[in-house]
Parts: structure tokens; sequence; C-alpha cells
């Protein structure tokens, strides 16, 4: 029998695929759980424009990110912070705050996509890597200076 799987089943397939698979397994099992549906003409159809509008929607996303990330290629984030006689943080700049300060300049950035190689315990300028989807990344500057300067 010739289904269309609506979700994920292991030993079996992915979502959206077209198989063949026993009528019994069909029958009993993926068409009762609503895990497939059967693969007619009208069904195949759907699928087809179901695949190329998500195809649509991912090409879109990937042009809203390759903007963002030129946008905020080489770009200054300063955080203010307590620090010690010698420059020492008294905690240390986390990726929250540095997605904070992004925020505030008006660039929504995933706390995820923030990337810190080593962490920022002292004043400074530190480089910073933004990692976003379909493996696009931006380069950032955090420059942490002294709240009382």
């Amino acid at each position: 029998m010739k289904i269309i799987l609506l979700e994920d089943v292991k030993n079996c397939g992915r979502k959206g695929q077209v198989k063949h698979v026993s009528d019994g397994y069909a029958r009993n099992y993926l068409l009762p759980n609503k895990l497939a549906t059967l693969a007619t003409y009208s069904a195949l159809d759907s699928l087809e424009e179901e695949m190329r509008q998500r195809e649509l929607e991912a090409n879109q996303e990937l042009v809203a990110i390759q903007k963002l990330a030129e946008g905020i290629e080489n770009l200054n984030v300063y955080i203010r912070a307590s620090v010690d006689e010698n420059g020492t943080l008294y905690g240390g700049v986390a990726k929250k705050e540095i997605q904070q300060a992004m925020q505030d300049m008006n660039f929504s950035i995933d706390e995820s996509a923030i990337m810190i190689d080593k962490p920022i315990k002292h004043t400074g300028e530190y480089p910073v890597t933004l990692q976003f989807e379909q493996g696009l990344e931006a380069q950032i500057k955090v420059i942490v200076e002294a709240e009382d300067e």
C-alpha cells in the first residue's frame, strides 16, 4: 500500500515521505493512529504544494537571516559592568547580557546564537561570533567598560 507519512515513524520514514508499506501495517497501525494517509492523487498534489510552500518560506527566512547577519557584521556592543580597581568584573559578562545589549540596539538575537570563546571577566574588547541557522555567521565586538567611566 502506498502512503504519505504525516509524522516521523521509527523504522519507516520521515514526515512527508511517500512509502510503500504492507497493507496490514498501514490499516492496523499507521492509518488509525493518524501517522499516515493514503497516497491518492489529490493527497500527492497537496503534499507537493506544501513542499513548495515550505521551500519558499525557507528561502525567505534565509534572506532575512542574511540581511540580519550583514547588518550586524563588525557591530560594537557596549556593556557597562561593576569592576574592582584592577579592572576585573565582579561577575562575568554572560550571553544574556550581550543579548540584552543587542536588543537595546534593536537587534533581536537568540541567546543560543551567541558564541563566546572564553569567559569575559575583565574590561576591554572581545570578539564574539554569532552563529545563525543555515550556517551563517557574523562577528561582533563586545566592549566592556567600567560603570564609573
